[in-house]
């Protein structure tokens, strides 16, 4: 990844709620997904794939902690997680200055 100024990254999930989880990981990143309960246990058999613990956090506890004034922008593609992870905002959703939503 590119150095930025601007831009930090963090080893942890967004969610609706502050917790723990399993991620899945392959080989590449694009491949890395949250463990659903179902995917937790077809993964046991499936060598190719590897689970590490993860912390989840809310976006509004990220927004508070890191000191964020505003969000002028924020794309979340989280792979059937989108909904989590907005509500996981809360009212910091009112920092934006523009709202675009589109979930696939």
């Amino acid at each position: 990844m590119k150095k930025f100024d601007n831009v930090t990254t963090h080893r942890l999930a967004l969610g609706a709620s502050a917790g723990e989880t399993y991620m899945r990981v392959s080989g590449t990143s694009t491949d890395n997904s949250i463990v659903r309960t179902e995917m937790h246990l077809q993964n046991e058999h499936n060598p190719s794939l590897s689970e590490v613990r993860i912390k989840i956090r809310t976006g509004a506890q990220i927004v508070r902690t890191l000191k964020i004034p505003k969000i002028s922008f924020l794309k979340i593609d989280a792979e059937g997680f989108d909904y989590d992870v907005v509500v996981g905002f809360g009212p910091y959703l009112k920092m934006l200055t523009s709202f675009r939503l589109k979930l696939e």
